[in-house]
């Protein structure tokens, strides 16, 4: 059987795996700059959507003191990935995306 290229994106697209050494190492080093940029109050209440790898989350923990974050995202990969690379407890990773989110917009302090 012959994958077709969609197939193969789409497995790349999937795995935590396969996406951290392409762009997730990129998205880390980033992305505590971005947090710093935002300048969030301490104990925030947050809403990651589209969290990938966690890469965000990570940052979040490490620079804003956050209260609660509920990390979003499609892909059940990358959601595990996440998860087994983040054990804090005040961190929810959720499958979801922006067109049906967990709460109401006012349930958040800070969204990503």
């Amino acid at each position: 059987m012959v994958e077709s290229a969609q197939t193969t994106s789409k497995g790349v697209w999937e795995s935590g795996q396969a996406y951290e050494p392409y762009m997730g190492r990129w998205s880390r080093q980033i992305a505590t700059l971005f947090i710093d940029w935002l300048a969030p109050p301490r104990r925030a209440r947050w809403l990651d959507v589209g969290t990938g790898t966690g890469a965000i989350v990570e940052a979040i923990l490490g620079h804003a003191d956050p209260g609660s974050i509920v990390a979003l995202d499609r892909s059940e990969g990358y959601l595990a990935y996440a998860q087994a690379h983040q054990r804090d407890p005040r961190v929810a990773f959720r499958l979801g995306d922006a067109a049906r989110l967990p709460s109401t917009a006012d349930a958040f302090d800070v969204a990503t």
